[in-house]
């Protein structure tokens, strides 16, 4: 059969619209047609499928065929049908694609259409908590990747305030601190193309019921006839109401259920001590509780023996001075970090090494537990948290007025009593402070203004020293105490102030002495604290500013104007340099120093 081309149709063929479908007329009437509407987008990783359609009035088998085909997909030549999935990193437009048709004799095409693939969007997902309570940590972190491994942003909307968002990782963290339902929460994630978000979801925050705290560190000791007070320190998170309670009360004691107060006037009988006294306080739901502790009462007059004669400053002694009825005893110097290694661990053979020296020499003893820098490092750390003082050598050392400082001290004064409080060879205990060398309140090589500016004044290391006082008292109720004084800020305020601190406390005063390690026989150095001193009406006792051999540091350069000054101050006890005590050579001023404290 013989056919017509379209250009002999002449201008009557332009009046064919063919939207996608292109139309072959045969001169016998046969038309061969394919038409439809490929879909023009697609995504990585979906499917894609487009089928024609066709239509051939002769009735002979079709055939389909494609140029321009993108690389991921697949194409029947018996259907027309373009499908495939575009594979990850083939986002693209792919163009020219067309698609014919062809009964055998004649073909037909689609005009040629585009396909634009875009890139996959990332996912999300995950189950976040939607409850939580105050105080309790709150994470979530959702799951997410990009197909195409691209870098993934993370943003929130209607962020709770407590709530705070890991922007790289999408982990959302907080503590909430206020109850309520927080809502619309929606987190969403971007790959610099698509932003796809999770569900909305909330949280809802009950309000937790938090434990009542309670502090305070009660007196350990009291004497008969004197009132003993201690209010605990409560509180509640909450702002519930709180109600206090005790356990092995002393029968002489009152006890307020409403202030937590535990007080009374210790009367004649009472003389023991009650233990496992433990206060409690409740919010009506939780319950905390004190540390249990005791409380010991001591008979109301207490006899104190007091070191008397020439004692060696410190160090065991050698067999000259072992053997030399001219000194009395030893001072038995430790440093703090040395017994107590660990919070409450305590190791005592430093001490009982050269007690037990002491005692194989008949001698009696005295003890010094050094401050200072030679206090325990773990005083810094939590829970203790213990403020330092930065000297101007850059060693660090514990502020004295520190109340933490303040309430190891008497827990280590505790220890100590507990240990060798009964023994009757110790005769007087030295207070620790917390100065440049940890025994003798002084601080010669530190400018005034390094220490003002970190916190330090008189009023602070006066009410320091008399609470060491205090707490060393009462671990020690029948033993004589000591403190030595310096000049504090370049003035005599804060000594003369602890001296009057022990004289106001009859306690005190009928205990604890002041000392100066600073006997040279000269009377201008720190000449109002000496005048102090002299005034003072309780017990002094006193040390040599240095060994013998560094004769300058003597008036006229004679170490006897040191042991004159003692007698001209009413000194019962002196301790000499332990080069002095062992060397022999001075034991006729040691004689006649013991001479005059047996006269008076």
């Amino acid at each position: 059969m013989k056919f017509k081309s379209n250009r002999l149709m002449g201008r009557s063929a332009a009046c064919f619209v063919l939207l996608w479908s292109i139309a072959l007329t045969a001169l016998a009437g046969q038309t061969l047609s394919i038409s439809g509407v490929p879909p023009a987008n697609a995504v990585e990783g979906t499917a894609y499928s487009f089928k024609p359609t066709a239509s051939n009035s002769s009735g002979t088998t079709l055939t389909f065929s494609i140029s321009g085909k993108p690389s991921w997909a697949s194409f029947s030549t018996s259907t027309g049908t373009l499908s495939g999935t575009p594979t990850y990193g083939s986002a693209a437009t792919y163009s020219g694609i067309t698609i014919s048709v062809s009964n055998g004799t004649s073909t037909a095409s689609m005009p040629a259409f585009s396909i634009k693939v875009d890139y996959a969007p990332p996912t999300i997902s995950g189950t976040p908590a939607t409850t939580g309570a105050t105080g309790t940590a709150y994470s979530f972190k959702p799951t997410a990747s990009s197909p195409d491994g691209f870098t993934l942003t993370f943003t929130v909307s209607n962020r709770p305030s407590w709530m705070s968002l890991n922007s790289s990782t999408g982990a959302l963290s907080g503590t909430p601190t206020t109850a309520g339902t927080y809502s619309s929460i929606v987190e969403s994630v971007n790959d610099g193309h698509h932003n796809v978000s999770m569900a909305a979801f909330a949280v809802a925050v009950t309000q937790t019921n938090y434990a009542p705290t309670i502090s305070g560190t009660p007196s350990a000791y009291v004497l008969v006839g004197q009132t003993y007070s201690f209010t605990p320190t409560a509180s509640d998170a909450n702002g519930d109401k709180l109600t206090f309670s005790i356990s092995n009360k002393p029968s002489w004691a009152s006890f307020s259920t409403t202030t937590g107060v535990l007080s009374g006037t210790v009367p004649a009988g009472s003389v023991s001590k009650y233990t496992s006294i433990t206060i409690s306080v409740s919010d009506g739901v939780n319950k905390t509780s004190l540390s249990a502790f005791s409380i010991t009462v001591n008979p109301a007059s207490v006899t104190i023996v007091r070191p008397l004669g020439v004692f060696a400053a410190s160090g065991p002694l050698n067999s000259t001075a072992s053997s030399d009825t001219q000194v009395k005893g030893g001072l038995v110097r430790v440093g703090w970090a040395q017994i107590e290694t660990s919070a409450g661990s305590y190791d005592f053979t430093a001490i009982t090494n050269q007690v037990n020296s002491l005692k194989a020499a008949g001698k009696k003893w005295t003890l010094g537990v050094v401050g200072g820098p030679s206090s325990p490092t773990w005083l810094y750390s939590s829970p203790y948290n213990v403020k330092s003082l930065t000297l101007d050598n850059g060693s660090k050392i514990p502020q004295y007025w520190d109340v933490n400082l303040q309430t190891r001290l008497g827990l280590l004064a505790s220890a100590l009593a507990a240990q060798f409080g009964s023994d009757s060879n110790l005769m007087m205990v030295y207070i620790p402070q917390m100065s440049e060398n940890g025994i003798e309140g002084q601080f010669n090589h530190t400018a005034d203004s390094t220490l003002t500016a970190q916190g330090m004044t008189s009023s602070n290391w006066t009410t320091a020293a008399l609470g060491a006082i205090t707490s060393f008292s009462n671990a020690f109720p029948d033993k004589a105490l000591a403190i030595e004084l310096h000049n504090i800020l370049s003035s005599d305020a804060a000594p003369l102030s602890i001296i009057q601190g022990i004289e106001a406390n009859s306690t005190l005063l009928n205990q604890a002495g002041v000392a100066m390690w600073w006997l040279s026989g000269k009377t201008t150095y720190q000449a109002a604290l000496l005048a102090d001193i002299a005034n003072f009406p309780g017990s002094r006792y006193g040390q040599t500013i240095d060994q013998s051999s560094n004769t300058s540091a003597f008036l006229n350069s004679d170490y006897t104007q040191a042991y004159s000054q003692a007698e001209a101050l009413g000194l019962k006890y002196v301790e000499s340099w332990q080069s002095d005590v062992q060397s022999g050579t001075w034991d006729s001023i040691f004689s006649s120093f013991n001479s005059f404290v047996s006269a008076q």
